[in-house]
């Protein structure tokens, strides 16, 4: 199932933000601040283990790669925490 979207078959518009308005755009830190101030790392870690544990039982297959986007999420989550936490 995920291997298909290895080919990108979305339309170019796909590959650029969908769901930040202008203003998010614009300035991303403000939707980074409101993530943060919602989540802390332990939760956002707990709630993508529990996805993929959700995902393994589904029998959808792609094994591989939710756990490499699981791995990836977090380390992005993780890199945004410390950037957010520079300023």
């Amino acid at each position: 199932m995920l291997s298909s979207l290895r080919s990108n078959p979305f339309p170019a518009y796909h590959n650029q933000p969908l769901h930040l308005t202008i203003k998010e755009i614009a300035d991303p830190k403000e939707v980074i601040e409101q993530f943060f101030s919602a989540w802390s790392l332990t939760q956002v870690r707990y709630i993508l283990k529990e996805w993929l544990y959700e995902a393994y039982g589904s029998g959808m297959g792609g094994e591989k790669e939710f756990l490499f986007l699981h791995d990836e999420l977090i380390r992005l989550v993780e890199a945004i925490w410390v950037l957010q936490q520079e300023k």
